[in-house]
């Protein structure tokens, strides 16, 4: 399942990753677990130990957390601060 934007999530899963959320907010480096599969929207990501659903459509962008390949994903967009 893609994410708002088009960005395919499943070439994020087992990688540390920051996440940007449509309300704004960041998630930075949390171990993303899994991508939605079948009919299920949710993406379950690792926080601190701490599991993490949430919603596909809730995540704008998506990259690998600094001190990994900080190499951004094709088909991501960028972030403007």
């Amino acid at each position: 399942m893609k994410a708002s934007g088009g960005l395919d999530l499943r070439a994020f899963e087992g990688r540390h990753v920051g996440l940007a959320l449509q309300d704004g907010s960041r998630i930075d480096d949390c171990q993303f677990i899994s991508a939605p599969r079948g009919h299920l929207d949710r993406v379950w990501v690792c926080i601190d130990g701490a599991d993490l659903f949430l919603a596909a459509d809730e995540i704008s962008d998506a990259w690998e957390a600094s001190g990994h390949d900080r190499r951004r994903r094709p088909g991501s967009a960028d972030l403007q601060s």
